[in-house]
């Protein structure tokens, strides 16, 4: 796990991730506001809706979602085991791997395939693990660069390339492991459960139970199986994982026991079940965030996930309020630890006060609507859809307040953003027209 420490693109994974999922405007698609309202939510930033706006089939379960829909290919760096990088992935015809260290291997990794210009080809000897490390570092630079498809392009060569003379090699079981957690990364859960399936086979094969890097690959396999849905696997890969980590003080027992906790939160019914996890939840993502950072790589995996439960529920015909609110809540705190003020907080504010619009709690409503305005003023123009979403969902608080002039002046703005345009910003402007009326 040489990449559990780096540093996930934050402003790109979780802040796309949350935008993804769309401003889609809670009162809509959750708690049965008017049709009016319906239309607004639902198309109001059609470039990042979770789904599309028309005659899409929205997930009635956590099994039916794209797990992954949150995420985009993204540049997620992974660690760098040694200082050199590849220009290619490819070596020359003439290398030599042996799975021990060559005596004349020296310093030069890589070579040419040749001598000077015109002299004999000479053989580049170096072990296996060698070997492997090139390949990972001609990765990293790839997704450094924003190329993740591209790294996986070049990990999954490496596996063809070196599976047939090392077959189930453990060294190879690196490989398929970071082609699982970049699949994972950019949403190709298939990928990754068939990859994360062989790294932890191969590393079994070689090791046997109770080994700590068996312990490893249970864990990552199990993540991956969570974000399939295949939710009893998961929870029993997690249970050896985290029964092995503990045993050896590894700190990522805490990601073990955060995702066991996620498999019981994916079967929740009622707000109070996920009260009674929210303490042990909260204390392992804690932790994680602690040890590994708060904008490690596991830690903005986590959040996705967490992300995915929490959206889950706000997706069924008939939502529970409490139980979405709740969720949201505990979605919210969790963000708390990583960015205090960060996009992904603010948009859930912003989900979490029109909630409470809906519920004729203007005061809460009022308020979280201003600090989401607040913190995305850092990243957005005024004009910008998210901006405008803000200063409309105010505007509607005010008008169901009766404060007539403050309604007036912020839901002009929507209005004349989108007053006359055809398709998504139509809806709003006529839910403007509609809050002046009422104010």
């Amino acid at each position: 796990e040489r990449f559990r420490f780096r540093k996930a693109k934050q402003k790109t994974t979780n802040s796309k991730m949350a935008m993804a999922r769309g401003i889609r405007g809670i009162a809509a698609s959750t708690f049965n506001c008017s049709a009016l309202c319906t239309q607004q939510a639902s198309s109001a930033l059609p470039q990042l809706a979770w789904y599309s706006a028309a005659g899409s089939t929205q997930p009635n379960s956590i099994q039916d979602q794209n797990p992954h829909s949150c995420s985009a290919p993204l540049p997620i760096p992974i660690m760098r085991s040694t200082p050199h990088t590849l220009a290619c992935p490819s070596y020359p015809a003439s290398l030599h791997i042996s799975r021990g260290f060559a005596a004349e291997a020296g310093s030069s990794g890589s070579g040419n395939g040749g001598d000077q210009e015109g002299g004999p080809p000479k053989e580049v000897h170096m072990s296996l693990q060698e070997a492997l490390t090139k390949l990972v570092d001609t990765a990293v630079l790839m997704v450094e660069q924003g190329d993740a498809p591209g790294a996986v392009s070049v990990l999954r060569e490496g596996i063809t390339t070196f599976q047939p003379k090392f077959p189930d090699s453990p060294e190879l079981s690196e490989l398929y492991s970071q082609v699982a957690l970049l699949s994972l990364m950019q949403g190709d859960v298939e990928t990754a459960s068939h990859h994360a399936k062989v790294a932890h086979d191969i590393t079994f094969k070689a090791f046997g139970p109770g080994s700590l890097l068996v312990g490893h690959r249970s864990l990552r396999l199990g993540v991956v199986y969570f974000a399939q849905g295949r939710i009893n696997e998961a929870a029993s890969l997690l249970h050896t994982a985290r029964e092995t980590l503990q045993a050896r003080n590894d700190p990522a027992q805490f990601e073990a026991t955060l995702y066991m906790d996620f498999t019981l939160l994916a079967g929740t019914k009622h707000a109070g079940q996920v009260a009674q996890l929210e303490e042990t939840i909260l204390s392992s993502f804690k932790q994680m965030a602690s040890i590994f950072g708060p904008e490690s790589l596991v830690t903005s995996l986590a959040l996705a996930q967490h992300d995915r439960l929490v959206h889950a529920p706000l997706a069924v015909p008939e939502p529970d309020p409490l139980l979405c609110e709740t969720l949201l809540r505990q979605h919210a705190k969790l963000l708390e630890e990583v960015a205090p003020e960060g996009e992904d907080l603010a948009i859930v504010r912003y989900k979490l006060g029109t909630f409470y619009y809906v519920q004729d709690m203007l005061h809460d409503a009022e308020s979280l609507v201003r600090r989401a305005g607040e913190a995305l003023r850092q990243s957005y123009p005024d004009d910008s859809d998210l901006m405008v979403m803000c200063k409309h969902r105010l505007g509607m608080i005010c008008a169901a307040g009766a404060d007539h002039r403050a309604a007036t002046k912020l839901l002009q703005i929507s209005r004349d953003k989108y007053q006359g345009g055809g398709g998504s910003g139509a809806g709003l402007a006529k839910e403007g027209d509609g809050g002046v009326g009422v104010s």
